[in-house]
Order: C-alpha cells, then structure tokens, then sequence
C-alpha cells in the first residue's frame, strides 16, 4: 500500500512538471524607464511575465506595469505587444483600472491592435481590435469580431475614432475598408 501511494504521488510530480512547463521564447523587453532586456519570456502574457537571461537561467519575475512592450519571436515572425489600458464599455468614455497585453497589427500615426479573449465559460473566441495614437491615455475599440457579431462594432466605432481623417471614415461607412 506504501508503494502504492509513492507510485501516484511520483506520477503526479511528473505530471505536474510536464503541465507546468512553460513555453519559452526569445524575446526584448523594453521597460517604462527605457531600459531593454533580452532573453527569453514564457509565450503566456499575464501580469507578471516570466523572464530567463537564458535557457538554464532562474526564472525572474517582472511585472507588466513596469514594461512598455516586449517583441517575441514566434517561428519566423517577430510579434510586439504593449501593455496598455483601453477604455470600456460601449461609450468608450471611461479608462480601464488594468492594462492589457496588445498586439501590435499595424503601426503609425494611429497604432491599430489586437487582443484575442474568449468571454466567461465560454468556448467562443473574440478578436477585438483597439487604435491608439501616440499619447492618448488608452486605446479605443474599433471592431470586434466573432460569430455572433460580425463587423457591427467596427462600423459603429471605427469611423467615430477617425472623425479627424474623413476620408477613411467615409471609406469604413461606404464599406469600401473593412476590418
């Protein structure tokens, strides 16, 4: 019966360790204060990223508050993404407490981001797409997509955001840019 109980629990360690690896890659960190650190980072974006100098360095913890963006390398391509806040809600007028991880899509006088979550228990995945321009507090909405929705909050929000830019804007109504 003693062997018994060792046999599961050493089962139930190696278990443990093979679900509880993480999944590292090469990465560079550049920080609020300027400063950028390369090495590499577990692939799961949370508030705290987990950061090793190398391969058979000791994990460290840094949080996301103190990073501005982090470019990782994923196969051959090379994806940014930036800690940010965003405003909620459909008027968009109140700024989120919490920041969260973006992808940068398309950068430029108007960064455009993507940020991909899947909602309560659900199994549905949603693609929302935020715009931000260099020193706005947060980034805006413009399109979410997913298999309920469609394109409705893109064409809601999106010529709302490039009110500035009427060409574009006209361009997202007439349907002529899409998301």
């Amino acid at each position: 019966m003693k062997n018994v109980r060792k046999g599961i629990v050493a089962i139930g360690f190696v278990f443990f360790c093979l679900v509880s690896k993480a999944d590292y890659l090469k990465a560079t960190i550049i920080l609020v204060d300027g400063k950028t650190r390369s090495g590499l980072v577990d692939s799961d974006l949370s508030d705290v990223l987990m950061f090793k100098v190398s391969e058979n360095a000791d994990v460290e913890r840094i949080k996301s508050s103190t990073i501005k963006s982090v470019s990782i390398q994923m196969g051959s391509a090379l994806s940014k993404f930036c800690y940010l806040k965003v405003y909620e809600g459909l008027s968009q007028k109140r700024v989120s407490r919490d920041a969260i991880w973006l992808k940068v899509v398309e950068k430029g006088a108007a960064t455009l981001f993507m940020h991909s979550s899947a909602q309560g228990s659900s199994s549905k995945e949603f693609i929302e797409y935020y715009a931000c321009r260099e020193g706005e507090p947060a980034a805006k909405l413009i399109g979410q997509v997913s298999a309920i929705n469609e394109n409705q909050i893109f064409w809601t929000k999106a010529p709302l955001y490039f009110e500035d830019y009427p060409k574009l804007a006209a361009k997202i109504v007439s349907k002529k840019y899409t998301s």
